[in-house]
This record gives C-alpha cells, sequence and structure tokens, in this order.
C-alpha cells in the first residue's frame, strides 16, 4: 500500500463526526469533511436555502408571484431556524466538540445520549421544514398541490444527504432527480421524464431513509463492541493497547458496515436502473447529457470513459466547408466511437461498483486494491486507445485544411453556451471598467518553470520584466540609469538560464525520481532516504545559486549604477527581492493555514502597485521602512523552517511506504514515528506563520492610518483580496453584475432607479458578512495537525462553525439580490452582463481546500 492509499484510508476511516475522539489514535490530521451549510460538520440537515428554494419552485413551476410569497415564507422558516441554531443546536455541538477534543473513547451511555439528542434535533429540523411546506400550500392550485409531496420528498432526501455518516460507504450520494431538473427539459420531454421519476423518488426517498438508519445506529455499535471487548476511555492514550485498539476497529467496522454496504448497493442500483430507462424515453441528446452528469456524480473514477466529445466529432461536423460524404463518414465515426467508449464506460461501472459493494474505510487490503486498480488501468488504457484512434480517423477524414481549423471551432463548442461570445464580451467589458479596483489582487504568474514536480514552492523565480521596473522605481531612477540596468538584467537573465539547465535540472531530474507510479495500477513506489537527503541537498544548492546570481546583479547596480543619494534604497530593494524569494507559497501537508493566507502578503510591494503619488508615498516611507526590518527577518524563518519541514516530511512518507511494502500495520510504531518528526517541526512553522500574519496586519493599520480615506480603504480592499481569497473571492457576489446592469445604454429610468435601490440594500449586507467573516479569521493560528493541538482543533471547530453560518447568510443575500436583478432585468439585458451567478453548493465543498 502507497503512503497516499495510507494517508487517505486513515482520514476516511477516522470519519471525525462518527469516531469522535478516536481520531487522535493515529495522529493523523483530521479528514476532510463536507462543510454544513450551518456548520454542523454533516451532524444535522442543513436549512434549506434559497437555491433549493428556487429548485422546488421550478419543479412546482411557481409564478413569479408565488415566488415572492414563497421567499416571504422561507425568510420566516430561516429565522426559526436560526433560533434553533442558536440555542438548542450549539449546545449539542459544544458538547460534541468537546467530546472530540477530549482525546478518549466515550463511553457507552454517552454516545446512546448523543445519538439520541441527534434524533430529537433532526425531528425539530423535519417540523421547521413541514411547517414551511404547510404554509406554501395556501398559495397553490390544485395542479401544483399534487406536486408536493414529491417536493417534501426532495427535502426529506436533502436532510438525509446532509449526513456526513451517509458517505461512510464510499459512494457518491447521487439524486437523479436533480439532475433531470438542471436540464431544463422542454415539457414534452418532462412529460416523458415523469412517469420514470415520480416511483423512482419514493424508491430512492425510502432507501436514502434505510441508509441513513443504518448508518447512524453504527455509531452505538462501534463504541458498544469496543466496550464489549474491554477498551476503556484511555485506550485511545495507551501505547499498549493503541495497536490492539486499531485492530479490533478494523473488524468491528468491517462487519458494521456490511448492511450499509448493501443498502448504499441498492441505491446505486437503483439510480442505473432509473437512468437507463430515462435514457430511452429522452431524445438521443439529452440522454449523452444526462449520462454525461450522472456517471461525472456518481463514478469520478470512470471519468476517463465519460469526458464530452473527446476526439471533438461534434466540433467537426460543426464545420462549414464538409463534403457530404466527410460528414457521413464522420456521422460513421462518432457513432462507433460512441457505442465503444460507453461500453467501456459501463464497464468500469460496473467494476466501481463490485469493488464498493464490499469496501470499508478500514479496509487495508493491498492485493485486493492492486488487483481492481490494474483492472481499471486496463478499462483507461482503452479508453485512450479507443480515443487515439477515432482522432487519427478524425484527421485523415478532414484532411490538413480542416484540421487546422478545427481548434477554433472546437474551442467555440466547449464553451457549451449559444450566447458565449455574447456573455464573454460583456463581462469583459465589466472587468475592464473596474480593472483598477482590482489590480493587485492576484500575482502575476512569472514563475515559468511552475509545473517542475512542486520545486517551484522552494525556488525564487528569475526577476522578471515587472520586478525590475518596481526596483527601478524604488530607487528613483532615471531613464538613463535604467537603460543600464536593464543591459545588467541581460546579464542576468542568461545566468540564471544558466542555472535552470545546470541546479534546477538536477533537482528536477531527482524529484522526478523519488517516486515510481504505475499508471495502471495506481500503486506508487517511494523513494530512499539517501535519495531524499540527496534531493534535500540540490534543492539546497538551487536556492544558493539563485541567491548568488541575485547577489552579482545587485552589486552591479551599487557599484556602476546607483548615485550616493539612492544608496540608501539599495538595501530596501534587497530585503524586497529576499522577501519574494523567502515568500515561496506552498502547501505543508500538516499545517492548515485555514481561511487567511495574510502570511504570504509583502506589504511593501503591495502599497508600491497602488501607484501612489510621492507625497503618499514619502508619508508612508517610515511604516514601510519599519514593517521591512521586522518581515524580511520573519520571511526568512518561516522559509527556513518550511524546508526543513518539506525535508523532514518526505522522510517519513518515505518510512511509511517501507512499512507498508514489508507488510508491517504497527500502527503504534508509525504513530509514535508521526510524532517525533512532525511535532515540534510543524509546531514551529505554525508559529512563524502565525507571527507573519500578525507583523502584516498591525502594519496595515499603521499605513491605512496615514494614508487619504479613499487611498487606504483601496489598499485596505487589495489587501483583504489577497490575504482572504475565500471571503472576498466570492463568486457568487453580484456586485460587478450590478455595476455591468447600470452601464447597459437600454435601461429605462425605472430600471435604473429599482437597480441602484438594490444596490443601496445589497452592497452594505454583504460588506457586513465579509467584516464578520475576515474578524473570524484574521488572527486566527494556523491548524497544526502534527502538534495534535486539541485546544487548537477545537478553536478550529468553533471558528468553522461560524464561518459556515456566516457563509450561509452571504449566500442567501447574494441569491436573493440575484433573483431580484433578474426580475428588473430583460433576458436579452442578462445576456448583455453576462448572466447571473448562482452561489456554490455549500454541502459540497471541503474545509480543507
Amino acid at each position: 500500500m502507497t503512503f497516499h492509499r495510507l494517508f487517505t484510508s486513515t482520514r476516511r476511516g477516522f470519519m471525525r463526526w462518527a469516531l469522535l475522539a478516536v481520531v487522535v489514535i493515529v495522529g493523523a490530521a483530521a479528514p476532510a469533511q463536507r462543510a454544513a451549510a450551518q456548520g454542523t460538520s454533516g451532524t444535522l440537515p442543513d436549512p434549506m436555502s434559497s437555491r433549493e428554494l428556487l429548485g422546488y419552485a421550478a419543479r412546482l413551476k411557481l409564478s413569479p408571484q408565488q415566488i415572492i410569497a414563497a421567499q416571504g415564507l422561507h425568510d420566516q422558516y430561516k429565522q426559526e431556524f436560526r433560533d434553533l441554531r442558536e440555542g438548542d443546536i450549539a449546545a449539542f455541538l459544544k458538547e460534541k466538540n468537546q467530546l472530540e477534543a477530549a482525546g478518549k473513547i466515550p463511553k457507552i451511555d454517552v454516545i446512546e445520549t448523543f445519538v439520541k439528542r441527534m434524533d430529537q434535533l433532526t425531528g425539530k429540523i423535519t417540523a421547521i421544514d413541514n411547517r414551511f411546506f404547510d404554509q406554501m400550500q395556501a398559495v397553490l392550485t390544485p395542479q401544483q398541490l399534487a406536486m408536493v409531496p414529491r417536493v417534501r420528498q426532495a427535502r426529506q432526501r436533502a436532510r438525509y444527504g446532509s449526513s456526513q455518516m451517509m458517505m461512510i460507504s464510499g459512494r457518491k450520494l447521487v439524486d437523479l432527480s436533480e439532475i433531470v431538473l438542471e436540464l431544463e427539459l422542454a415539457p414534452e420531454q418532462t412529460a416523458l421524464a415523469d412517469p420514470v421519476l415520480a416511483p423512482y423518488e419514493s424508491k430512492l426517498t425510502a432507501n436514502m431513509g434505510k441508509l441513513y438508519d443504518l448508518s447512524t445506529s453504527m455509531i452505538v455499535d462501534m463504541y458498544r463492541a469496543l466496550e464489549d471487548q474491554g477498551f476503556t476511555e484511555e485506550s485511545v492514550n495507551d501505547p499498549e493497547t493503541q495497536g490492539k485498539l486499531m485492530e479490533s476497529m478494523q473488524t468491528i467496522w468491517r462487519d458494521l458496515t456490511a448492511k450499509v454496504m448493501e443498502a448504499s448497493a441498492d441505491i446505486s442500483d437503483l439510480n442505473r436502473r432509473a437512468y437507463k430507462s430515462l435514457a430511452v424515453v429522452l431524445p438521443a441528446d439529452t440522454a449523452g447529457q444526462l449520462r454525461h452528469r450522472f456517471y461525472s456524480k456518481a463514478y469520478m473514477e470512470a471519468e476517463f470513459a465519460n469526458r464530452k466529445d473527446p476526439v471533438r466529432f461534434g466540433a467537426a461536423l460543426k464545420l462549414d466547408a464538409l463534403t457530404e460524404d466527410q460528414r457521413q463518414a464522420l456521422t460513421t465515426a462518432q457513432s462507433e466511437f460512441d457505442r465503444k467508449i460507453s461500453a467501456i464506460l459501463e464497464d468500469a461501472v460496473t467494476l466501481i461498483d463490485d469493488n464498493k459493494r464490499d469496501f470499508s474505510p478500514f479496509d487495508f487490503n493491498s492485493e485486493k486494491m492492486q488487483e481492481y486498480n490494474e483492472r481499471l488501468g486496463e478499462l483507461r488504457v482503452k479508453a485512450t486507445e479507443l480515443t487515439t484512434s477515432a482522432t487519427a480517423t478524425l484527421a485523415a477524414t478532414l484532411g490538413p485544411e480542416l484540421t487546422e481549423k478545427l481548434q477554433l471551432a472546437a474551442a467555440e463548442d466547449a464553451a457549451g453556451d449559444s450566447n458565449y461570445q455574447a456573455q464573454a464580451q460583456a463581462m469583459a467589458a465589466a472587468v475592464a471598467a473596474e480593472k483598477a479596483a482590482a489590480e493587485g489582487a492576484a500575482e502575476s504568474k512569472e514563475l515559468d518553470f511552475e509545473s517542475a514536480a512542486g520545486e517551484a514552492q522552494f525556488l525564487a523565480p528569475r526577476i522578471a520584466a515587472r520586478e525590475l521596473d518596481e526596483y527601478a522605481d524604488v530607487l528613483r531612477l532615471t531613464e538613463d540609469q535604467r537603460a543600464i540596468v536593464r543591459q545588467f538584467h541581460s546579464t542576468y537573465m542568461e545566468q540564471f538560464q544558466l542555472i535552470r539547465d545546470k541546479e534546477i535540472a538536477e533537482l528536477n531530474k531527482a524529484v522526478h525520481g523519488m517516486w515510481k507510479h504505475d499508471a495502471a495500477t495506481g500503486q506508487a513506489t517511494g523513494p530512499t532516504l539517501e535519495q531524499i537527503d540527496e534531493t534535500h541537498r540540490l534543492r539546497r544548492a538551487a536556492i544558493d545559486a539563485i541567491r548568488r546570481a541575485d547577489n552579482a546583479f545587485f552589486d552591479d547596480i551599487e557599484l556602476s549604477v546607483a548615485t550616493s543619494e539612492q544608496q540608501p534604497f539599495l538595501k530596501r530593494v534587497r530585503m524586497a527581492r529576499e522577501r519574494l524569494t523567502y515568500n515561496r507559497t506552498h502547501q505543508l501537508m500538516f499545517v492548515y493555514s485555514g481561511e487567511g493566507t495574510d502570511s504570504s502578503i509583502d506589504l511593501s510591494r503591495l502599497v508600491l502597485r497602488q501607484k501612489l503619488e510621492e507625497p503618499a508615498l514619502k508619508a508612508l516611507e517610515p511604516v514601510l521602512v519599519a514593517y521591512e526590518d521586522a518581515a524580511t527577518p520573519a520571511f526568512r524563518t518561516k522559509y527556513e523552517l518550511s524546508l526543513k519541514m518539506q525535508h523532514a516530511q518526505e522522510r517519513w512518507q518515505s518510512e511509511i511506504a517501507a512499512a507498508q511494502a514489508d507488510g508491517e500495520t504497527n500502527f503504534r510504531k508509525l504513530t509514535e514515528t508521526f510524532r517525533e518528526t512532525m511535532g515540534e517541526i510543524s509546531k514551529a512553522v505554525t508559529e512563524a506563520t502565525a507571527q507573519l500574519g500578525k507583523i502584516n496586519r498591525e502594519s496595515l493599520e499603521k499605513l491605512i492610518a496615514v494614508l487619504p480615506a479613499d487611498a487606504g480603504e483601496t489598499l485596505r480592499h487589495q489587501y483583504n483580496l489577497k490575504a482572504y481569497p475565500k471571503i472576498y473571492g466570492d463568486s457568487g457576489a453580484i456586485d460587478r453584475h450590478l455595476n455591468a446592469a447600470l452601464r447597459l445604454e437600454d435601461l429605462t429610468d425605472d430600471q435604473r432607479r429599482k437597480i441602484n435601490d438594490l444596490a443601496a440594500e445589497y452592497r452594505p449586507a454583504y460588506a457586513a458578512l465579509c467584516d464578520q467573516m475576515m474578524q473570524i479569521t484574521a488572527g486566527a493560528a494556523p491548524l497544526n495537525f502534527a502538534a495534535q493541538d486539541r485546544e487548537g482543533w477545537s478553536e478550529f471547530q468553533q471558528r468553522h462553525e461560524n464561518m459556515s453560518k456566516l457563509r450561509f447568510d452571504r449566500d442567501e443575500v447574494n441569491q436573493r439580490a440575484a433573483g431580484q436583478l433578474r426580475s428588473i432585468l430583460s433576458e436579452d439585458q442578462i445576456r448583455q452582463i453576462g448572466g447571473l451567478p448562482t452561489p456554490p453548493k455549500r454541502s459540497e465543498f471541503d474545509m480543507f481546500d
């Protein structure tokens, strides 16, 4: 078993929600969770969102007036849910978090009480849902009332789907009715699909209820079995019993999951039968869309045989210059390809289903997994060979001239929207109009060897043209001086290329040779400790070579260009290059930085890019000098610790891989190795990261205090975009769409008034929620998995819960405002502004992304 397989299995197996404190047995990183919209991490159902409400409205075919009435009832619903969330649910989650942080196996009576309270709260949420639907009936027509039971079932499935334990089978739960709804079928197609969907929905709801009951009952059964075998609260931390505990859990869990696997398989079988029934009655094009979406959601492992038009037959058939013979030949070839690739897809799906029927998150059967990966690899090879052969047939049929034209046609086809060009142009205009406000939101990607096996995270890029201009501005160079510096820079670039050809090339070769991966089986062979140490030495050599080239370049400027008045600024330029060198963004496995990344911002560079007037820059200079003196060594400290941690991680991974290759499953030894190797160094990285964030935040406030109000707010906005991208980089926000709408030439006076009123209401509400999210995140210490910081984990849980609630509220503000804007504009005007955004499905996002 590879390290990746071990780590993934451990994370999935030790579901924090299900096994509570037992996770500390292996000292592994906390498992990836689907973050619930109200911060319950899959323990309790999420509230019904505006997105869900609009989906139910589409099922019921509500009129605009009915939707307004439903939204009013939904506001009451959300308030009722909020009261429950802030009261009984908050108390319940506090107790749950305390159980998790305790690091002990809870007694069976504690677990039974926990599950009982969970069921009671789920019942209260169900009651709130039912009251909403009861109140809705007053505004519905008789025909719509007949559809309400199916809508109630849809909400019931959504409640079941919120439970993290429903994922213990390893299968992705898919609701085929939701996929069909997303297809926006024509009325005649809906009439064909409904006879299939109506009984399917009833069966799916019942099957999901059965799976939910079985999954949640496993919690009590697990701890009762552990208690029956003599394991106590302290067994988790007792080195003598840790290994036995792991072995017992593996056996217990495998036995308990048998019925869950069967129930989950029933749902998969039901989905496949319903899909095939729908595919028969729907038109071919619609059935193809349904197949792609269904298998993409339910069987991601089979994506290699489920790509959209991988040969580009669709794009080719749109070429106007095709002859009838060519068109007929391509149509025949496409039909043959679709038939064969569909057969491969069905084989892959069957293989995946069979493998998951007796799946267990504690199953470390490497032989079985290897056999499965080999068979899946064979199908992957067949799909690749088929695609390659069909692509060759396509090129031969088209000939050189039409093949050359295909690329453009394929790109247009890939847009997947007939209004794509109009939308792109409209949004390009909106983006261009706001470019000044958005400048600095993201660093330019100047590193052209970024894909070199991840080594770019530690190697500074060359001094590029933009950086050179910034240094020249800081030095106050004249045009003649800049010309000389550019000549030195040309020599520097030649030297940097030599470093790439030698030191960096040697490093990349070593990195690529460390892990050997078998694509067919999915298995990997890890490096030896000697290989890891040699790679670390080569990494250091490349870093030192880049530093020497940088220093030589700055020495040339100091000796031949800078005047005595400019010399003092050269120190600041050297430190700026140091900060860029040391500020290499990277993701360390056992240190999670949370929502914010303000420890990776060079505040001086951000200020420089604001293009402030000379008086403002002069007033900022004392603050910037103090910042640079504090931040540069802090960046260096974090960088050196990160290098050390990278080395330690690689060595630990090698030891794990070697142990698994030898068939060793001594978790006690692996746990001790993990703690010894990663604990202290990861703690030091965490502290260095927190210190950098503190320096940046404190310096930002000092800079803003000196700047004029407008400039200060602009700087804060740019800082927030970079420091908190998950907060301020919200894809569901409609501020840009409001600006684009106000620039429409065909707006009526009434439309303009309504949009301005909407903006005046939306923007303060949205900004307030963003500020609350930022306040929760700012200054929070990174989560240190390796050090097993239980207090830090508890704080992270609370922070995550609060952030999830605010995200839900912000999504509601976005969705409601988007709906209002849609009601104000015509369909053509909406098309002109590039459409309206849809908030992401928060239940799908992973809190560790």
